[in-house]
Formats: C-alpha cells, sequence, structure tokens
C-alpha cells in the first residue's frame, strides 16, 4: 500500500487537504510550481509517458499506475475506445501501457478546454496517430449546439452540475462556461466509421444520467463500459438498470466510496 492510497483512507486527511489546499488557496502556489516544472514520468515496463501539472493529478496518477485501481477495467485486447471526462488524459496512458499497444484508434472528451491541452501532450509525447481529444460536453438533451457547464477550482470536479459530492467541504469559485455539444456517434463515424468500441470510459461527474438514455446509438456499438458513478446525481441501481437494458451486466465494482464509485460492466453475451 502506498503512501498516497494510506492517506486517501483516512476521512480527516481529505478534510484538512481540502481546507489548505483550497481554501488556504495552497493550491493555486502548488499547481503554478507545477505548471513550471511538471511530474513527468515514463513507466518503464511499455514506455509510456504521462504527465501532471496539477496537484490532483499526481493523486489520480497513483491510483491508476501504482495502486492498479482500473487495471481490471481495460481489456487487454482494447483497440478501440472513447475516454469521456479525459481530463488530463491518463487514462489513454493506462490503455497505452496495459494493452502496449500505439495503433490504438479513440476519442477523448473534455469540457474544461485546459484539460484538452494536457491529453493532446500525452497523445502527441506517446505517438498516438489516431486518438483525437475534442473540447466539449456529451450527455446533454438541449437542442442547441451548446451547453451552460461549470468550472470547479479543482480539476477533477468540474461539471454540468455545481454540486459537491456529499461529505467535501465546499469550495468556492464555479466558473461558469459554455461548451459546444457534442454528439458521440456523429463524431466517432467521422473518424472512425461504423467500426465498433471495444470500451467505453464514462468519468462526467454526474452527466452520466443525461449521456445513458434510451436508444443512444453510440452505446449500442459499445463491448464494454467502465463508469464512475455518482450518487447525488444517479444511483448505482439506476446506472446498472440502464446498462442491463442495453445488454450489459456488472463484471466487477473496482471502488465503491458509498456516493460514488467504479464499476466494469461487459455486454452480455445470448446463447443460441
Amino acid at each position: 500500500m502506498t503512501i498516497l492510497e494510506r492517506l486517501g483512507k483516512i476521512k480527516i486527511i481529505e478534510i484538512i487537504f481540502h481546507f489548505f489546499f483550497h481554501r488556504m488557496k495552497l493550491r493555486f502556489f502548488i499547481d503554478g510550481f507545477l505548471h513550471l516544472f511538471p511530474v513527468i514520468k515514463r513507466i518503464p515496463e511499455s514506455g509510456t509517458f504521462y504527465r501532471c501539472r496539477y496537484l490532483e493529478s499526481i493523486f489520480v496518477a497513483d491510483e491508476f499506475f501504482n495502486r492498479k485501481l482500473y487495471h481490471n477495467g481495460v481489456p487487454e485486447n482494447t483497440i478501440t475506445f472513447v475516454d469521456l471526462g479525459c481530463n488530463i488524459g491518463l487514462f489513454i496512458a493506462l490503455i497505452v501501457h496495459i494493452t502496449k499497444q500505439r495503433d490504438l484508434r479513440g476519442l477523448a472528451i473534455d469540457a474544461n478546454k485546459d484539460m484538452i491541452n494536457e491529453t493532446n501532450w500525452i497523445i502527441k509525447k506517446n505517438e498516438l496517430k489516431e486518438i483525437y481529444a475534442i473540447h466539449g460536453l456529451v450527455g446533454t438533451q438541449n437542442s442547441n449546439d451548446s451547453e451552460e457547464f461549470y468550472i470547479n477550482p479543482s480539476n477533477l470536479a468540474s461539471s454540468k452540475y455545481p454540486i459537491y459530492e456529499p461529505g467535501v467541504p465546499e469550495v468556492k469559485g464555479w466558473k461558469k462556461t459554455v461548451v459546444p455539444k457534442i454528439n458521440l456517434e456523429d463524431q466517432w463515424k467521422k473518424h472512425f466509421g461504423d467500426i465498433p468500441c471495444d470500451l467505453l470510459k464514462i468519468d462526467i461527474e454526474g452527466s452520466e444520467k443525461d449521456f445513458l438514455v434510451p436508444m443512444n446509438p453510440f452505446v449500442q456499438r459499445v463491448e464494454a463500459i467502465l463508469i464512475e458513478w455518482h450518487t447525488w446525481i444517479i444511483s448505482f441501481k439506476q446506472v446498472k438498470d440502464i446498462l442491463y437494458e442495453y445488454g450489459f451486466v456488472l463484471e466487477n465494482i473496482l471502488e465503491d466510496r458509498g456516493v460514488r464509485g467504479v464499476a466494469f460492466f461487459t455486454r452480455k453475451q445470448i446463447n443460441n
């Protein structure tokens, strides 16, 4: 168990973290330092590079590459994928690391333009020719070409819904923006035609409620889904029931923190 993992299991540490690094604005100075002197890592086993220029991203990288929290949610034969809520692109680096492939084909989407810039660094550094980072929002049912989105001081918490996770100290400073609305099915066909998607990762801070609607054509071309759910927006039971209607079964719950968690689903096989 890593030091970061030990600290992550202690609730008081999380509260202290939020107080000092958000309310006392220490994260502003730390992030400024990391932008000048980013943490750049190369994973020896696969030669995969990733970069962290935000304090929170260091904790996420520890979950991905040291604790291996999401390893059981990435099939080794993954070639095509979509990363909804790509943040700084660490999940892309994880897929490259697990599959040892550079001919991956995928889309990475985030409504925070700064995160798209970070993701493009990982794409370029790892020489991934057919992965495209797109700025915009999925999971919106309005008829407009754009949608309101709220940037949080923490780069991990930006959302269409400016609602704080229960039990986590609130940090003032939601910034309302307007972002393009993304039709995922159209984007997929534009770049890859009518091929299946091996893996869909969904971490969109509550917008899974709006994305996982009946008859979403893109979900019907997906073989496996790795999803983070947020119970203050949509319950895990609701997520599971919706995915069951799409033909998916639960394979594993990778993390369950009560109010949120991560689960892996695969398309159920139909016996002839």
